[in-house]
């Protein structure tokens, strides 16, 4: 499911050099934070500031609501702006600050504004 979502990435225009894939949180958390022993899937960082802007959980199986909680849990860590949830049956995308919802991932470009 990882390698299917990063050519999803790919296609959309997210920069290889920008992405990061299953890394230790605790080397990738916000300053002054200490987070748990636990991996991200994937984190893809924003090009002109390099502060995190995408934060995907990947499931191999339809996800639940704990799966949610597990990756708005990571997301305390790294305080990347977009976080998004990736089945092989659905896509669910999240704006943190704007509280909105897509089920699709939306283009590198996009997202930058």
């Amino acid at each position: 499911m990882r390698q299917n979502t990063l050519s999803s990435l790919f296609l959309l225009g997210y920069p290889s050099s920008l992405i990061l894939v299953e890394r230790k949180m605790a080397d990738l958390a916000a300053p002054g934070m200490q987070a748990p022993n636990r991996r991200i899937d994937i984190l893809c960082y924003q090009g002109s500031t390099l502060q995190p802007l995408l934060l995907v959980e990947c499931k191999a199986k339809s996800f639940v609501d704990k799966d949610l909680r597990q990756l708005l849990g990571y997301n305390f860590y790294i305080q990347a702006r977009f976080i998004a949830l990736v089945s092989p049956q659905k896509v669910l995308f999240f704006d943190v600050q704007g509280q909105t919802v897509q089920e699709r991932l939306p283009e590198y470009n996009t997202l930058l504004v």
